[in-house]
């Protein structure tokens, strides 16, 4: 007796983004980080934002994240 094959269902409306789980970081990528720009002078009182990734260092040493606010900041590595 053959085994019946599970079929997909089809999400209607839009694709969920990518997981955002290892890897390097790539221009467009939407990322969490705690920008000091916006705390006070201490970063541990700094609030995790979500940004996007404008620019990646060619050899991998930083990255540039933009805010919804338009502020940039850098950020050391490219690590997810």
């Amino acid at each position: 007796m053959k085994k019946k094959r599970a079929r997909s269902q089809p999400v209607s409306g839009r694709t969920a983004p990518a997981p955002a789980t290892g890897g390097r970081v790539q221009v467009g990528d939407v990322v969490y980080r705690k920008p000091i720009s916006f705390s006070d002078s201490d970063a541990k009182n700094a609030q995790t934002m979500r940004g996007t990734v404008v620019w990646v260092h060619p050899a991998g040493r930083f990255h540039v994240v933009e805010f919804e606010k338009g502020i940039r900041e850098s950020f050391m590595g490219v690590q997810r």
